[in-house]
């Protein structure tokens, strides 16, 4: 499925679904409505507003590289603690 936010994949059998974006090497994290098809190879198509995706379902790269959380100000009641 294609969204605003990035494609999703839906695994039927587990009830899960997995969104992906740019982080995961797409063009874009926003896609245009109606703009997929399913080619005859089984990949499917997208088009997004930076250009168009060619992706297989099951091969689409999950980013596992997760940044660290730095914290570097921290304020309350506009005030600095």
């Amino acid at each position: 499925m294609s969204t605003n936010e990035g494609l999703t994949r839906f695994d039927a059998s587990r009830r899960k679904f997995r969104n992906f974006n740019a982080y995961n090497g797409l063009k874009s994290s926003e896609f245009n409505f109606g703009s997929g098809a399913k080619l005859r190879s089984g990949e499917l198509v997208f088009g997004s507003i930076n250009g168009f995706n060619i992706v297989h379902p099951n091969q689409i790269p999950i980013n596992k590289n997760k940044p660290k959380v730095i914290i570097s100000d921290f304020g309350m009641v506009n005030k600095e603690i």
